[in-house]
Order: C-alpha cells, then structure tokens, then sequence
C-alpha cells in the first residue's frame, strides 16, 4: 500500500470529482490505528459497538460465536471468508441484522447516543455532480436524489453482500444481508420507496444432467483463448484462460448466463453427442471459439521442492511497464506475488525458474542475468508473454 501511495499519480485534481475507493477508506482506518497505537477492531468496539449495545459486531469473530457466522457462496459455490489485515476499515465489519437496526436506529435519532453530533455530520453532502444514486455523497454515504432522498451504503466481499439505507424524511430505514455475492441494492432501494424498481432476474431454464457432459471439454478462438468447460455434478462450469472458473446457468437447452457478468455462452453444431462450438456474447461482442479437446481443464502444473533459503533472490519489484508492477515478496516459506492494485497470491515452483499460480491460468519464470541475479520475469498469461525488469 505505501508502494502504490509514493508512486501514484492524480489523474484529477483534488476535489474536482468524487470516486468510492476501497483504498481510501482501508488508509483511513490505518491512519487511525497508527495515531491511536490501537487496532481497528479496538477502535470499533469503543467508539461505535460498546456505546449503541452492539454486542456482536467485530473484526475478527469470537471462537464462541464461530457457529453462528455464516458461510459464504458465489452463486451457489461455498467461498471462503475475506480478511483484510491492512485495509480492515473498507470491509472487515462482521455484523448481524439485529445489530445493523440498532446502528441505523442511531443514523435516524431513534436511538440516543453521544455519537448523535458526529452521526450528523456524515450525512451532510460533500459533493453533489447531479441527480441519481451515487452522485451525491456525505462522508462514506452515498446520497441517492433520484426519488425521495435516500443516504445509503453497500458493501460486497467473496460470498457476501449488504445494503443499508434510510430515509430521513420518512424516518424508515432498511437494512438487507445475504451470504450470495449476487447484488441486493434493488431490493434494499425498493423497499425503502417501491418506484425503485426490483431487478428482472433470469428465468433458468431446465437441463437434463446427463446430457451435461456434451458440453464439457475445451475450446479455442482465433487469438488463443481458450475456455475450458467442465462439470461439478449438475452444475456446469466455464474457465476462461487467466480467469477463475465461474458457473453458468441454463437459459436454453445449448445456451447458458453468467450471474456474476452480464454475459452468455451458447453452444452449437452438436456432432457425435458432443458440441463442437461456443460462442461467448458479452458487451456486444460475439467471440466464437472451436472445440479442442474433451478435456476439461487447464494442464495440471506440478509443484517442486526447492530450499526455502533460495526463495529470496526472486524477491523484489519488477515493473512491466509504467504505473504497473509485480512485486514478488517471501512469507515463511512462501513466495507470494502481487500485481498492481491486485490481491496478494502465492506463486508455486515447477522448476527453480518458472512458478505457477494455482487461482488463476498464470505462470511468472525467472531471468537470470550473467552474474546469476535474477533481473527480469517473463509473464505467462492468457495467450500473452509479457516482460518486467527488476527496479531494485
């Protein structure tokens, strides 16, 4: 986070726009932790959690309320909890629904609180560049004017995602929690004034299980990408190269949606009881792709041993080119690279020079120089060899 902070350059001046940003809010919550030498989840608890009784909101949930802490899903796949060891203060809140009522009962002065003077001073607009729901924005609200005015908040991590609005005027607010990653604005909206409308959902047509497999194998466009579709019992499944798998939802018998895009895949020219042809249509786009083979994953790469004392000379920045870099840093014993703006992910060896990456499609491979220092990495991903050299 310093790394970025040092090097990044404004694209606008100060206070000409407003954008939401995750970093924003994450430095915040480190800056008060460093001015008051106390963690985040000490300071919610004394400011907020202890003074409006909400007993069971934290950072980090007790063992004796672990039973209790819901497990995650995208789309109907079990996720695994996010944590934010830095940027706690842009989304490492767990909370209830009963807790979150008490806390929009102090936003409306339902509840008394000493926090009732600071509460008020958050609703109070900082930026306004017209009419609609994100244009308008207090300190951490948004200000939605496009019907009655709304100040409202969402949050959405792996397998999670929450709304919390209200209307000052009416004195009503509305508080919606879900363990799926798909939106729940519309609802949170609708329900706080109904000429918000509800959102259409897709009607998912059904497909007969064993007739799945007709679809699973991989297939390949013209610039190499190549998507790889499998199965997990009834649910099918799509890969694309340098992506994460994701899973598709029947519309039609050959053609399937995305829930977590606004994109669809339909397969055509069936031969011998197996498709031999995909086509994605996404953004206006039509990209078809041939079947390649049955098989229905990328290649399986091996992990290697190699001396956990060795893994410090792959270490450090390597720029691919300006305002982007990959910066290879050691934890423990494992060798972890982090992309620009990117998450944080451990690289594995398959030889003492070329690591793989298990999340996604992707391969970094070391280049010595003559001295045997390694200087530059070579990027493998999505069709693509891409170059960096080593800044330090």
């Amino acid at each position: 986070m310093y790394e970025f902070l040092n090097e990044y350059e404004l694209s606008e001046a100060p206070g000409s726009n407003h954008a939401y940003s995750n970093l924003e809010l994450g430095l915040l919550g480190h800056i008060l932790e460093l001015q008051s030498g106390k963690s985040y989840d000490k300071l919610l608890k004394q400011y907020i959690a202890i003074p409006l009784g909400m007993n069971d909101t934290f950072i980090k949930v007790p063992a004796s309320k672990k039973k209790r802490f819901a497990d995650p899903y995208n789309y109907g796949v079990r996720a695994k909890h996010w944590d934010f060891p830095v940027l706690t203060g842009a989304g490492g809140i767990r909370s209830t629904a009963e807790d979150m009522a008490t806390y929009v009962k102090a936003q409306l002065g339902l509840q008394e609180s000493n926090l009732a003077s600071a509460i008020e001073k958050t609703h109070q607009m900082q930026f306004d560049s017209g009419s609609g729901l994100t244009d308008a924005v207090g300190l951490s609200w948004f200000i939605s004017t496009k019907e009655d005015t709304i100040v409202w908040h969402n949050g959405a991590t792996g397998g999670f995602h929450s709304f919390t609005g209200f209307n000052k005027e009416e004195r009503t607010a509305v508080v919606v929690l879900s363990n799926g990653k798909e939106s729940i604005d519309d609802i949170g909206f609708h329900l706080l004034d109904n000429r918000h409308p509800l959102k259409e959902m897709q009607d998912m047509s059904a497909v007969d299980s064993t007739k799945l497999d007709s679809y699973t194998g991989t297939y390949q466009n013209s610039s190499g990408i190549k998507y790889y579709v499998s199965r997990k019992g009834n649910q099918l499944t799509v890969q694309i190269t340098g992506q994460s798998v994701n899973p598709v939802f029947p519309k039609s018998e050959n053609r399937f949606f995305y829930k977590i895009v606004d994109a669809e895949i339909e397969f055509t020219n069936k031969e011998a009881g197996e498709f031999q042809k995909l086509t994605l249509y996404q953004g206006g786009l039509e990209i078809k792709a041939d079947r390649l083979s049955n098989k229905e994953s990328p290649v399986k790469r091996k992990e290697v041993q190699i001396d956990p004392a060795l893994l410090d000379r792959y270490t450090g920045i390597y720029e691919i080119q300006p305002g982007f870099s990959i910066n290879v840093t050691k934890e423990n014993d494992q060798l972890m690279a982090q992309a620009t703006s990117q998450q944080k992910l451990p690289i594995y060896p398959e030889s003492e020079t070329k690591f793989f990456l298990k999340s996604v499609d992707a391969q970094i491979e070391f280049i010595p120089d003559r001295s045997g220092r390694y200087t530059k990495i070579k990027l493998y991903q999505a069709g693509r060899v891409i170059e960096g050299k080593r800044k330090n």
